[in-house]
């Protein structure tokens, strides 16, 4: 039995009830192995934890690392508005993202909110270096011409932080605006709009 093995079975715990549904002894039945076997790699719950936060953000990471690369972006390929990006990646990566937390809403709630686990601190510190690779590439994409001249750190953080109240208020969203998140059809419209919203502003678009 792999470490690899462990975590995504773990992870997928996560995605499916939140950090509560995170228990060794689950993970192991699920995998059909005894509890000893997968305590040999996590002794305990936190070190699972860990685990599936660093596999998380990861699975983030991999998004970001090829697209900053330098010279990807090409300047004064700005369409007729000025505003949308000349280089559709830019775009295609804040979708990932947004899709991730409304698709995800259980595993986004556990990693934003540690899930009463005394994970968050360590998921604050893993994340950090991540959150610099988000505002470099808001940085390069605005130096390129792609995007117009933004706060790098104010947008990252109102992306970020619109991820993490999405994975709590999902009964909010229900009740006080029709909107059910579990419909995929409801779910990619109200992506696209986010998206729309987030990379546009309000100004409208020729």
């Amino acid at each position: 039995m792999t470490r690899e093995a462990i975590v995504a079975i773990a992870l997928e715990a996560v995605r499916s009830s939140g950090a509560r549904g995170l228990a060794l002894r689950e993970v192991a039945r699920a995998l059909g192995v005894s509890l000893p076997t997968v305590q040999r790699h996590f002794a305990t719950r936190e070190d699972l934890w860990r685990a599936c936060v660093d596999a998380a953000l990861a699975e983030v990471s991999s998004d970001l690392s090829p697209r900053l690369s330098p010279g990807e972006l090409s300047p004064g390929e700005l369409r007729p508005a000025g505003l949308r990006p000349a280089e559709p990646s830019t775009e295609e990566l804040l979708r990932a993202q947004v899709k991730r937390s409304v698709t995800r809403p259980r595993f986004t709630a556990a990693m934003t909110q540690g899930g009463g686990l005394d994970g968050t601190a360590y998921l604050l510190d893993q994340a950090k270096p991540l959150v610099g690779q988000g505002r470099a590439l808001v940085q390069q994409a605005i130096d390129t011409g792609a995007l117009r001249a933004v706060d790098p750190s104010a947008l990252v953080a109102l992306v970020g932080l619109g991820i993490g109240s999405l994975a709590s208020s999902r009964e909010g969203l229900r009740r006080l605006h029709d909107l059910d998140l579990d419909d995929p059809a409801q779910a990619e419209r109200f992506v696209d709009s986010l998206v729309d919203i987030l990379l546009y502003g309000l100004l409208p678009r020729s």
